[in-house]
């Protein structure tokens, strides 16, 4: 089988940023899900299970994840059998019937879509009464989105800032619990450098993530009403 671009193994994910990248993710997550109950867990973009697969070890609840990529739902598949997998078009309405899930994950996902209404209304119709989604977008009101646009230095589209993203679910029936931000770090993801921790370092103490409107990531909470 092909390697996997995105992998935590052999990809991008296993540089110093892909892991810094994915601490800074967990740690957010496992904080929500230690206050949160969940039964049913719906993941867009699951990739090869980054994710879904280290939440599946801690907290055993039901997970399905949704990629367009057969390769790393494969790759899933051997590494959590018990974690369902489902082929599909995330740019099209989501592959389930109305009040399906009481938690949706879609880290690393909003910056590949174009319509965050359609997105976030459909995420509303599959959540269940109260249910939660958890995402990261990047922001176009930061200094990565500059240097992306002006010399193409940092991955990312940088589509949406705090103000869209916020609207956007307060149209589709949702209200935020809590957002930060987070990926300050001036370098590519595919970087191996011996500055990631002090850097990392530096964003934590100085209190980046509480000023998530000109953040180059954040990463959010938001309850369906």
């Amino acid at each position: 089988m092909k390697e996997y671009y995105w992998d935590e193994f052999h990809g991008v994910n296993n540089t110093a940023i892909g892991r810094y990248l994915t601490g800074r993710e967990l740690d957010f997550i496992e904080n929500f899900l230690d206050r949160h109950a969940v039964k049913d867990c719906l993941e867009l973009g699951c990739g090869s299970g980054r994710l879904s697969v280290p939440v599946y070890r801690k907290y055993k609840f039901n997970i399905t994840g949704v990629d367009i990529d057969p390769v790393p739902l494969k790759l899933l598949n051997e590494r959590q059998p018990k974690i369902k997998t489902k082929k599909a078009d995330l740019s099209q309405p989501l592959p389930f019937a109305d009040n399906s899930f009481d938690f949706i994950l879609a880290i690393e996902f909003l910056d590949y879509l174009t319509d965050l209404d359609a997105f976030f209304q459909e995420c509303h119709r599959v959540l269940k009464p109260h249910g939660h989604i958890l995402f990261t977008s990047g922001n176009a009101q930061s200094y990565k989105s500059w240097l992306q646009k002006r010399f193409g230095r940092h991955q990312g589209r940088y589509l949406f800032n705090t103000r869209d993203i916020t609207n956007s679910l307060g149209r589709a029936g949702f209200e935020i619990g809590q957002i930060k931000g987070y990926n300050w770090l001036p370098l590519r993801r595919e970087s191996n450098s011996f500055l990631v921790p002090l850097f990392s370092h530096i964003e934590t103490s100085l209190g980046l993530e509480k000023i998530p409107n000109i953040s180059p990531w954040i990463i959010s909470w938001a309850r369906r009403k």
